[in-house]
C-alpha cells in the first residue's frame, strides 16, 4: 500500500515574529491552506491509499476563532486520514482531548493510542502517539497490547523523542534509544522533530512539512511530504512548494550576496550586513523580489537594528538589538520558549 506522510503542520495563526497579514488570515495561515490542499491533492494524484499526519497538526491545545475559521477552507479528498496525537495539541496528560478532534470526520481519524493500521498485507503499520517521559516505557511493551502478525514486519510510524541523536547542538537524553527502535522494526517514521534527517537505515526524522520560523533552515533543509510504499519498502520525499522559507543571511562581503542565489520561492529572510554593503544589499532585494515573502534587516557594527516588510510597510523598527527583543516579547502573543530561540537565531 501506499501512504502520503505529512508531519508537524503546527496549525496556527503565527509561530514567528512574521505577523504579515493576508488577503483573509495571517500569511501563515494562507500557506499552510495553500499546503494541505497540495497535500490532498498529491495523494489523489500520486495514488496513495490514505495519508497520514504523524503529529501536531494543531500548534496549540486551543485555537484561536480566525485559526477554526481557516480550518473551512481546507478541502480535503475521500481517502483515509490519521491523525497521530502530538504533544503540541493536547495537554499531553490526556491524549483524548485535544484541538485535533476539529478536523475529526468519517474519514478522519485520531489517533490517540497506540493503533495497529488492520488492512496492510505488506506489513504491521502501526502508528504511536505521544508520550511523556514520565510515562514512557519500553517500546516492545507497547507493541505486546497489539495483535500483530509474527510474519509480517513492523512499520512504526510515531511522534515522540528519540535518545541519543544531536538535535539542535544537544544530544537528546529523552524518548525511545536507537537500539531499542532497531529491535523492534523494520521502518521508524518520526515526526516531533522539524528538520528531515535520516538516523540511520531505519530511523528517519519526517520533519516538518512546512517551516515555521528562524530556527529552521531553510538553506540547509527541506520541507515536504513523504510517500511510502510498504511492499516495496521505498521512500520518496517531496517538496512542498507553498512551505514558508526561512533564511538568515550573515553578509560580510560582496561575494556573501551570492547566498541570495539559493533562495527558494516564499522565502523570509533576515539580513545582517555593514552599512557600506547598502546599495548591493538594496539591488540583490529588487532582483529576487519575486521571491521574498517579506525581509529583515540587522545593521552590522552598529547600535541600529531595522525591520522591513518587502511591501515597504514597516513592521516594527528599533534603535538598539535590545529594544527590538524588548519589543517582540512584549507584543507578540507566542510561546515564550520558541520566541527566545527565534530571537535568539536572529541576533547570534
Amino acid at each position: 500500500m501506499k501512504y502520503l506522510i505529512f508531519s508537524d503542520c503546527h496549525w496556527s495563526s503565527y509561530t514567528s515574529i512574521l505577523r504579515t497579514r493576508g488577503d483573509k488570515f495571517s500569511v501563515r495561515l494562507e500557506y499552510l491552506i495553500k499546503s494541505i490542499n497540495w497535500v490532498n491533492q498529491t495523494a489523489l494524484e500520486l495514488g496513495c491509499n490514505a495519508m497520514i499526519c504523524a503529529g501536531d497538526f494543531m500548534d496549540k491545545s486551543q485555537c484561536t476563532d480566525e485559526e477554526l475559521t481557516a480550518l473551512r477552507s481546507l478541502h480535503w479528498n475521500n481517502l483515509p486520514c490519521y491523525f497521530i496525537c502530538g504533544n503540541h495539541e493536547s495537554s499531553v496528560s490526556d491524549l483524548r482531548f485535544s484541538s485535533i478532534k476539529a478536523v475529526e470526520s468519517e474519514s478522519r481519524t485520531i489517533i490517540d493510542k497506540i493503533t495497529l493500521l488492520q488492512n496492510d498485507p505488506a506489513c504491521n503499520l502501526i502508528m504511536l502517539p505521544y508520550i511523556t517521559e514520565t510515562d514512557r516505557q519500553p517500546l516492545h511493551t507497547y507493541l505486546e497490547q497489539l495483535q500483530l502478525n509474527s510474519t509480517k514486519p513492523n512499520i512504526i510510524i510515531s511522534h515522540n523523542d528519540i535518545a541519543g541523536i544531536n538535535y539542535a547542538g544537544f544530544e537528546s537524553k529523552e524518548g525511545f534509544s536507537i537500539e531499542e527502535i532497531n529491535d523492534n522494526c523494520i521502518l521508524y517514521l518520526n515526526g516531533h522533530l522539524h528538520n528531515s534527517e535520516f538516523i540511520n537505515n531505519k530511523i528517519l526524522n519526517i520533519g516538518s512539512f512546512s517551516a515555521h520560523n528562524f530556527t529552521n533552515d531553510s538553506m540547509r533543509y527541506n520541507y515536504g511530504i513523504w510517500l511510502l510504499d510498504t511492499e516495496t519498502r521505498k521512500l520518496e520525499f517531496i517538496a512542498n512548494p507553498y512551505s514558508l522559507q526561512f533564511y538568515k543571511l550573515d553578509i560580510n562581503t560582496e561575494k556573501d550576496f551570492e547566498l541570495f542565489s539559493k533562495i527558494k520561492p516564499n522565502a523570509v529572510l533576515s539580513i545582517k550586513y555593514p552599512p557600506n554593503l547598502q546599495e548591493i544589499l538594496d539591488k540583490q532585494l529588487k532582483k529576487y523580489h519575486d521571491l521574498i515573502l517579506s525581509y529583515r534587516v540587522i545593521l552590522n557594527n552598529t547600535s541600529q537594528t531595522s525591520c522591513v516588510d518587502i511591501t515597504d510597510v514597516p513592521l516594527i523598527s528599533s534603535d538598539y538589538t535590545e529594544k527590538f527583543a524588548l519589543f517582540c516579547r512584549t507584543n507578540i502573543q507566542a510561546n515564550p520558549e520558541i520566541l527566545n530561540s527565534e530571537l535568539a537565531e536572529l541576533f547570534k
